[in-house]
């Protein structure tokens, strides 16, 4: 948001504040008194400290959800303000000055439907002192000519990660290997080469990203992104992998709902030679429940080139939900979210049927403020897939069972920055001998965003 529509936020929200005659805050505790303190002196940083660790107390009173809500706001965390501001709307729906946040908070998230009608409906609003809503258009007016102009929102990020990976090439336990269609030959298990065992290695990886949201009306934008990796490997040098990809799209927002539809590239790169790209699209609808929960849906179509192994290139079929709720009322202010993927991929040789497969997972996880720096994460998936064929020698259809847990801590000492030690624990369970495998990485990442 621009110095000159925050300048006028601020002043709408102290105009109301001092003339809206239906708000009646009770008596002022010494947490409240001091959080006012804090934002009259222009440190909404201080006042959200004090006001967000009380939430399990507090939630629910119009005064303490107000103070919380502008803090929050102001420091950078609009996603909080809405769910403490909507508390008070729900309670007190004629306070104005709530309303008036609200909006800003929404304008903050992009939320521009959201944020103009809670701004009109100040503005509409008989009570509201004529000084204020002189404010209010005011503001209404900057509004409409922000959103007339060229309008383009950006973020980035830059990272590194050092770790130990027991894994790095999803190999077997041992180069040991029975093959059941080389028995006839011998009943020894067979040496298939140092590749196929399980290799470890501590790593770097370096990661950054950029994604840009450009309004060409209050309803449509332009969406892109460009994202990119590369991990090194102190040992199993052949397994360092890179990575650079995006999309390019278009995003339709109506009410509570999104709609997203972009093209999407991929390129993977192993040991520094191009390994597969990737090509294709989604769709997707996003809807806004309420104030503490959304559902998605898509639908993502890829095609496959392997520039080494043509056998291995494929059409790729995927769709998927997802559910996320939040908690702001319950002690921690956990978060939950789960999901469901499913698909098909099929190659284009007849010669290889054993790489078509079919799969879908499930993934549930969640997350928990433990102090307001510090959030404790936690997933869990499984994933099944379903191959069509025999690998060659193996004789029976390979079915691959995988059980996935990430369990970390992000911990934000600073507004745009992060260090999140994480730990990573996968089982591949597959009834193909040189496809089961476990795998294990901890590491610690570095993070710093920019917007």
């Amino acid at each position: 948001m621009g110095m000159s529509t925050r300048f006028l936020a601020r002043a709408a929200a102290l105009a109301l504040f001092l003339s809206v005659s239906g708000l009646a805050l009770a008596q002022p505790s010494e947490l409240i008194a001091n959080a006012r303190q804090a934002l009259a002196g222009g440190d909404p940083e201080r006042a959200y400290q004090l006001l967000s660790p009380r939430q399990e107390e507090f939630a629910g009173s119009p005064e303490y959800d107000f103070l919380l809500g502008i803090s929050a706001l102001d420091s950078g965390r609009p996603e909080e303000a809405v769910f403490a501001l909507e508390r008070v709307v729900a309670v007190e729906p004629d306070n104005s000055l709530a309303r008036a946040e609200l909006g800003r908070a929404y304008l903050r998230l992009g939320e521009l439907d959201n944020s103009r009608r809670e701004l009109e409906a100040v503005q509409a609003d008989p009570d509201v002192p004529d000084e204020a809503r002189e404010t209010i258009e005011r503001y209404l007016a900057a509004f409409d000519a922000r959103m007339q102009e060229t309008q383009t929102d950006w973020r980035g990020y830059v990272a590194i990660e050092l770790g130990y990976d027991t894994n790095v090439n999803a190999g077997t336990d041992s180069r040991l290997v029975f093959v059941p269609g080389l028995q006839a030959f011998s009943d020894q298990p067979q040496d298939l080469g140092p590749t196929v065992a399980a290799q470890n290695s501590t790593f770097g990886r370096l990661a950054a990203g950029i994604s840009v949201i450009h309004a060409l009306t209050e309803q449509f934008a332009l969406t892109g992104s460009l994202n990119g990796f590369q991990r090194l490997h102190e040992d199993g040098d052949d397994f360092e992998t890179a990575d650079v990809g995006g999309h390019l799209g278009f995003l339709y927002s109506m009410g509570p709902n999104n709609f997203t539809v972009a093209y999407q590239g991929d390129r993977f790169s192993v040991d520094g030679h191009s390994n597969r790209n990737a090509n294709g699209g989604i769709i997707q609808w996003r809807r806004v429940l309420d104030a503490v929960s959304q559902l998605s849906v898509y639908g993502q179509f890829q095609r496959l080139t392997y520039r080494d192994q043509e056998t291995r290139n494929a059409n790729r079929w995927t769709g998927g939900l997802a559910y996320s709720r939040a908690f702001p009322d319950l002690r921690f202010s956990p978060v939950a979210f789960a999901s469901f993927r499913f698909g098909d991929e099929q190659n284009f040789a007849d010669s290889a049927p054993h790489i078509a497969h079919e799969f879908y997972a499930v993934t549930i996880g969640g997350q928990i403020k433990v102090s307001p720096e510090t959030t404790v994460f936690a997933s869990a998936e499984y994933e099944a897939r379903n191959y069509d064929a025999p690998v060659p020698f193996f004789l029976s259809d390979r079915r691959d069972r995988r059980y996935s847990l990430q369990l970390g801590v992000q911990w934000t000492p600073w507004r745009l920055g992060s260090v999140i030690p994480r730990i990573a624990l996968t089982r591949n369970d597959s009834n193909t001998a040189i496809n089961d495998y476990d795998r294990a990485v901890v590491s610690v990442l570095v993070r710093r965003d920019f917007d």
